[in-house]
């Protein structure tokens, strides 16, 4: 993954299928570890969940991301950074959902900052890319494991305004979503996403 810019912030989410709540031991960028910061599960727990870990002031450049599974259950990885980033508070409260609809839930927008999203939806056929948005996001990434004859789907968005994460995928109940509030370093220097990379 190749992180530039300044104030930045990287979020690296495991997108996980069928393993125990909190399958990974440790996610790594550029050798140095990552911070968990929220596991969501679906309703059907054990099973489907996106564990999410963060990384203030990661280095510049083009470094390794290395996600540690050691059950080696089907997944699929994002690894998404930001610019303009709050460097002592990035983040706020995750807000989580693991419902059918899946909506987040209103999750308030820092000024200048934004909101983010990672997610996983599957456990069927029909599950195809890209995930459909009902709600305000913009998408970021949509990347799809296969297990079996069965596709699921991890995806993230992010949101410039308060409100929900709303996607469209009511023919399944395997899903859970993370959404995530992230703070400005300052008035006037708004945060973006530069750059996100899926893992498979």
């Amino acid at each position: 993954h190749t992180v530039t810019g300044t104030n930045n912030y990287l979020v690296t989410t495991f997108h996980g299928v069928g393993g125990a709540v909190g399958e990974v031991s440790g996610i790594t960028y550029n050798a140095v570890s990552m911070t968990l910061k929220q596991i969501s599960t679906s309703a059907s727990d054990p099973g489907p969940d996106v564990e999410s870990f963060e990384l203030v002031a990661p280095a510049t450049g083009a470094h390794n991301v290395v996600i540690s599974n050691p059950d080696s259950v089907p997944y699929v990885g994002s690894a998404c950074s930001f610019t303009g980033v709050h460097q002592v508070t990035p983040s706020g409260t995750p807000v989580t959902n693991r419902a059918d609809p899946l909506s987040s839930g209103t999750v308030t927008v820092p000024a200048n900052g934004m909101a983010f999203e990672v997610g996983i939806w599957g456990q069927n056929s029909d599950c195809v890319a890209p995930v459909p948005q009902a709600g305000g996001q913009t998408s970021a990434f949509t990347a799809v494991c296969v297990v079996t004859a069965n596709n699921y789907l991890g995806f993230g968005s992010t949101r410039d305004t308060t409100g929900a994460f709303t996607w469209d995928i009511t023919g399944s109940a395997w899903a859970a979503s993370t959404a995530i509030p992230i703070n400005a370093a300052a008035a006037g220097a708004a945060t973006r996403l530069k750059k996100a990379l899926v893992l498979q």
